[in-house]
């Protein structure tokens, strides 16, 4: 059996800036003071693992479409810096290299 799943490119996420690092240097820290910002919202209150979810190198369209719809959830008057965190985002090459398509993400 053959299951296909149509792709989309890393510049259709809707991104402004990422936290990554390595573990232990306190990209935890850093995420749960941002979190605290009014103007900014992150996609989840703990690390996000959604970037490592598979090998591909591009990622799923519905797995973009999915972290885009969550924004929706957030903004209700004005628009907020949109971001993720997760400790082990810069030792990923693939995840580093797909991160560098999105136009103006700031890490």
């Amino acid at each position: 059996q053959v299951q296909l799943q149509e792709l989309s490119h890393w510049s259709m996420y809707d991104l402004d800036f990422v936290i990554g690092g390595v573990n232990t240097c306190g990209t935890t820290s850093l995420r749960r003071n941002l979190a605290k910002h009014p103007e900014v919202t992150l996609t989840r209150d703990e690390e996000d693992d959604r970037l490592f979810r598979h090998d591909s190198l591009l990622p799923y369209k519905w797995e973009v479409e999915a972290l885009n719809f969550e924004w929706s959830r957030h903004e209700h008057r004005h628009r907020t810096l949109r971001g993720l965190g997760h400790p082990g985002l810069y030792s990923n090459a693939r995840i580093r290299q797909g991160l560098s398509m999105i136009k103006g993400l700031r890490m």
